[in-house]
Protein backbone atom coordinates (compact mmCIF):
# COMPACT_ATOMS: atom_id res chain seq x y z
CA UNK A 1 0.00 0.00 0.00
CA UNK A 2 1.48 3.02 -0.92
CA UNK A 3 -1.90 5.49 -0.77
CA UNK A 4 -3.80 5.60 2.20
CA UNK A 5 -4.18 7.08 6.07
CA UNK A 6 -1.55 6.15 8.45
CA UNK A 7 -3.18 6.44 12.27
CA UNK A 8 0.31 6.13 14.22
CA UNK A 9 0.43 6.15 17.56
CA UNK A 10 3.28 7.93 19.00
CA UNK A 11 4.38 8.77 22.87
CA UNK A 12 3.68 12.84 22.55
CA UNK A 13 -0.01 12.59 20.38
CA UNK A 14 -1.27 10.43 18.34
CA UNK A 15 -1.14 11.91 13.60
CA UNK A 16 -3.46 10.99 11.26
CA UNK A 17 -1.31 11.43 8.19
CA UNK A 18 -2.49 11.08 4.59
CA UNK A 19 -0.23 9.44 2.17
CA UNK A 20 -0.15 9.63 -1.79
CA UNK A 21 2.46 7.26 -3.59
CA UNK A 22 4.53 7.45 -0.70
CA UNK A 23 4.37 10.96 -0.36
CA UNK A 24 2.71 12.71 3.05
CA UNK A 25 -0.08 15.32 2.64
CA UNK A 26 1.38 17.54 4.79
CA UNK A 27 -1.38 20.53 4.40
CA UNK A 28 -4.04 17.36 5.87
CA UNK A 29 -2.38 15.88 8.60
CA UNK A 30 -4.69 16.11 11.92
CA UNK A 31 -3.18 15.28 15.55
CA UNK A 32 -4.82 14.22 18.78
CA UNK A 33 -3.42 14.70 21.86
CA UNK A 34 -3.56 11.32 23.18
CA UNK A 35 0.10 9.47 22.75
CA UNK A 36 1.38 7.26 25.64
CA UNK A 37 2.49 10.22 27.82
CA UNK A 38 -1.18 11.62 27.68
CA UNK A 39 -2.95 8.42 28.28
CA UNK A 40 -0.97 7.68 31.15
CA UNK A 41 -1.28 10.90 32.90
CA UNK A 42 -5.25 10.34 32.67
CA UNK A 43 -4.74 7.16 34.12
CA UNK A 44 -2.16 7.66 37.02
CA UNK A 45 -4.60 10.54 38.06
CA UNK A 46 -7.65 8.66 38.16
CA UNK A 47 -6.27 5.77 39.92
CA UNK A 48 -4.50 8.20 42.62
CA UNK A 49 -8.16 9.82 42.92
CA UNK A 50 -9.76 6.57 43.67
CA UNK A 51 -6.75 5.92 46.55
CA UNK A 52 -4.45 3.46 43.98
CA UNK A 53 -1.07 4.06 43.97
CA UNK A 54 1.31 3.10 41.08
CA UNK A 55 4.00 0.92 42.36
CA UNK A 56 7.71 -0.12 40.77
CA UNK A 57 10.70 -2.03 41.56
CA UNK A 58 12.54 1.30 42.45
CA UNK A 59 10.10 2.07 45.29
CA UNK A 60 10.81 1.16 49.09
CA UNK A 61 9.68 -2.35 50.25
CA UNK A 62 8.11 -2.79 54.16
CA UNK A 63 11.14 -4.94 54.70
CA UNK A 64 13.31 -1.54 53.76
CA UNK A 65 13.23 -0.61 57.41
CA UNK A 66 14.22 -3.38 59.24
CA UNK A 67 17.65 -3.08 57.94
CA UNK A 68 20.12 -5.97 56.91
CA UNK A 69 18.61 -8.62 58.24
CA UNK A 70 15.41 -8.83 55.63
CA UNK A 71 17.10 -6.51 52.99
CA UNK A 72 20.18 -4.92 51.92
CA UNK A 73 20.05 -1.66 52.33
CA UNK A 74 20.01 0.81 48.87
CA UNK A 75 24.05 1.81 48.13
CA UNK A 76 22.19 4.47 45.36
CA UNK A 77 18.96 6.31 45.80
CA UNK A 78 16.85 6.36 42.55
CA UNK A 79 16.34 9.86 41.33
CA UNK A 80 12.91 11.43 40.47
CA UNK A 81 13.32 10.94 36.57
CA UNK A 82 14.10 7.27 36.75
CA UNK A 83 11.24 6.56 38.90
CA UNK A 84 9.22 8.45 36.75
CA UNK A 85 10.76 6.58 33.88
CA UNK A 86 9.70 3.23 35.75
CA UNK A 87 5.99 4.31 37.19
CA UNK A 88 5.47 5.17 32.73
CA UNK A 89 6.32 1.99 31.86
CA UNK A 90 4.28 -0.06 34.61
CA UNK A 91 0.99 2.53 33.35
CA UNK A 92 1.59 1.69 30.01
CA UNK A 93 2.27 -1.98 30.74
CA UNK A 94 -1.77 -1.66 32.64
CA UNK A 95 -3.17 -0.04 29.61
CA UNK A 96 -1.52 -2.59 26.90
CA UNK A 97 -2.50 -5.38 28.98
CA UNK A 98 -6.12 -4.43 30.65
CA UNK A 99 -7.61 -1.72 28.23
CA UNK A 100 -9.90 -3.01 25.71
CA UNK A 101 -12.50 -1.76 22.85
CA UNK A 102 -16.00 -3.74 22.44
CA UNK A 103 -18.15 -2.77 19.82
CA UNK A 104 -20.26 -5.09 22.12
CA UNK A 105 -20.86 -6.10 25.34
CA UNK A 106 -19.19 -8.74 26.60
CA UNK A 107 -21.27 -11.27 28.46
CA UNK A 108 -17.82 -13.50 30.08
CA UNK A 109 -16.07 -10.67 31.33
CA UNK A 110 -15.87 -10.37 34.81
CA UNK A 111 -13.72 -7.66 37.17
CA UNK A 112 -10.78 -10.51 37.12
CA UNK A 113 -9.97 -9.08 33.85
CA UNK A 114 -9.18 -5.64 35.45
CA UNK A 115 -7.08 -7.54 37.91
CA UNK A 116 -3.05 -6.03 37.17
CA UNK A 117 0.33 -7.38 39.59
CA UNK A 118 2.43 -5.04 40.27
CA UNK A 119 6.11 -5.53 40.41
CA UNK A 120 6.33 -7.36 44.03
CA UNK A 121 3.59 -5.73 45.06
CA UNK A 122 -0.31 -6.74 45.61
CA UNK A 123 -3.09 -7.10 42.61
CA UNK A 124 -5.31 -3.59 42.30
CA UNK A 125 -8.65 -3.80 40.35
CA UNK A 126 -8.43 -1.10 37.96
CA UNK A 127 -11.42 -1.68 35.93
CA UNK A 128 -13.54 2.09 36.44
CA UNK A 129 -10.41 3.59 36.02
CA UNK A 130 -9.07 1.88 32.70
CA UNK A 131 -12.55 2.42 30.94
CA UNK A 132 -12.42 5.85 31.43
CA UNK A 133 -9.81 5.50 28.63
CA UNK A 134 -11.58 4.06 26.17
CA UNK A 135 -13.80 6.80 25.85
CA UNK A 136 -11.05 9.51 25.56
CA UNK A 137 -10.68 8.39 21.55
CA UNK A 138 -14.46 8.27 20.67
CA UNK A 139 -15.83 11.33 22.37
CA UNK A 140 -15.97 15.13 20.78
CA UNK A 141 -15.11 17.98 23.21
CA UNK A 142 -15.00 21.71 22.87
CA UNK A 143 -10.75 21.09 23.80
CA UNK A 144 -10.74 18.23 20.83
CA UNK A 145 -12.42 16.37 18.15
CA UNK A 146 -12.45 12.45 18.57
CA UNK A 147 -10.16 10.35 16.39
CA UNK A 148 -12.73 9.02 14.10
CA UNK A 149 -13.95 12.77 13.44
CA UNK A 150 -10.08 14.00 12.65
CA UNK A 151 -9.66 11.20 10.26
CA UNK A 152 -13.27 12.30 8.27
CA UNK A 153 -11.52 15.63 8.53
CA UNK A 154 -7.97 15.02 7.04
CA UNK A 155 -10.46 12.71 4.11
CA UNK A 156 -12.62 15.28 3.49
CA UNK A 157 -9.69 18.15 2.71
CA UNK A 158 -8.11 16.20 0.20
CA UNK A 159 -9.54 16.45 -3.31
CA UNK A 160 -12.32 14.50 -4.23
CA UNK A 161 -10.88 11.76 -6.70
CA UNK A 162 -8.87 10.64 -3.55
CA UNK A 163 -11.17 10.29 -0.95
CA UNK A 164 -12.67 6.63 -1.65
CA UNK A 165 -9.37 5.40 -1.87
CA UNK A 166 -8.18 6.93 1.77
CA UNK A 167 -11.02 5.67 3.03
CA UNK A 168 -10.48 1.83 2.20
CA UNK A 169 -6.92 2.16 3.02
CA UNK A 170 -6.63 3.26 6.73
CA UNK A 171 -3.27 1.86 8.50
CA UNK A 172 -2.58 1.73 11.95
CA UNK A 173 0.74 1.76 13.56
CA UNK A 174 2.58 2.24 16.75
CA UNK A 175 2.61 0.53 20.08
CA UNK A 176 -0.80 1.22 21.12
CA UNK A 177 -1.99 0.29 17.94
CA UNK A 178 -1.95 -3.18 18.85
CA UNK A 179 -4.49 -2.49 21.60
CA UNK A 180 -7.37 -5.60 21.28
CA UNK A 181 -10.35 -4.20 19.65
CA UNK A 182 -9.14 -1.31 18.61
CA UNK A 183 -8.79 -1.40 15.02
CA UNK A 184 -12.78 -3.27 14.90
CA UNK A 185 -13.97 -0.32 17.22
CA UNK A 186 -12.14 2.22 15.02
CA UNK A 187 -13.87 1.01 11.60
CA UNK A 188 -17.24 0.80 13.70
CA UNK A 189 -16.86 4.56 14.64
CA UNK A 190 -15.71 5.69 10.92
CA UNK A 191 -18.23 3.49 9.34
CA UNK A 192 -21.24 6.61 10.96
CA UNK A 193 -19.15 9.23 9.72
CA UNK A 194 -17.96 8.18 6.01
CA UNK A 195 -19.77 9.71 3.39
CA UNK A 196 -22.58 7.22 1.73
CA UNK A 197 -21.68 4.37 -0.79
CA UNK A 198 -17.89 4.57 0.53
CA UNK A 199 -16.74 1.41 2.83
CA UNK A 200 -13.98 2.65 5.20
CA UNK A 201 -11.52 0.01 5.52
CA UNK A 202 -9.17 -0.28 8.81
CA UNK A 203 -5.78 -1.85 8.17
CA UNK A 204 -3.65 -3.53 10.41
CA UNK A 205 0.18 -4.09 8.80
CA UNK A 206 0.94 -7.57 8.11
CA UNK A 207 5.03 -7.33 9.59
CA UNK A 208 4.01 -7.35 13.59
CA UNK A 209 7.73 -4.85 12.92
CA UNK A 210 6.03 -2.48 11.27
CA UNK A 211 2.99 -2.22 13.93
CA UNK A 212 4.17 -2.14 16.88
CA UNK A 213 6.60 0.33 18.76
CA UNK A 214 9.11 -0.16 16.29
CA UNK A 215 7.81 0.99 13.34
CA UNK A 216 9.65 4.25 13.41
CA UNK A 217 13.15 2.30 13.62
CA UNK A 218 11.79 0.11 10.30
CA UNK A 219 11.00 3.49 8.49
CA UNK A 220 14.46 4.57 9.17
CA UNK A 221 16.04 1.06 8.14
CA UNK A 222 14.63 1.30 4.95
CA UNK A 223 15.54 4.88 4.14
CA UNK A 224 19.02 4.42 4.98
CA UNK A 225 18.84 1.30 2.56
CA UNK A 226 18.19 3.91 -0.03
CA UNK A 227 21.00 3.87 -2.68
CA UNK A 228 21.32 7.69 -2.73
CA UNK A 229 20.53 7.96 1.25
CA UNK A 230 24.11 9.45 1.80
CA UNK A 231 23.31 12.43 -0.75
CA UNK A 232 20.43 13.22 2.88
CA UNK A 233 22.93 12.99 5.06
CA UNK A 234 25.53 15.86 6.07
CA UNK A 235 28.96 15.74 7.35
CA UNK A 236 30.32 16.78 10.80
CA UNK A 237 32.10 19.56 9.47
CA UNK A 238 29.23 20.82 7.42
CA UNK A 239 27.34 20.66 10.86
CA UNK A 240 29.69 22.40 12.39
CA UNK A 241 29.75 24.98 10.04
Amino acid sequence: IHTGVVVDFGWSNLRVVPVLEGHPLRHSIKMLNLGGYELTNILEKNMESNGKTVRTFLDPKPSDGFGDFFSHPRILAPSSSQIDFCRRGVIIDMIKSLLKFKTQPDPTETIADYVYYMPGREPVEIQDEIEVLSAQFWEDSEDQLSLQSLINSSISSLPYELQNNMWSNIVTCGGLSKLHGFNEMLESKLKILAPKGTKPKVIEPPSPEASSSFSVWVGGSIVASYEKFSDLCITSSEWSE
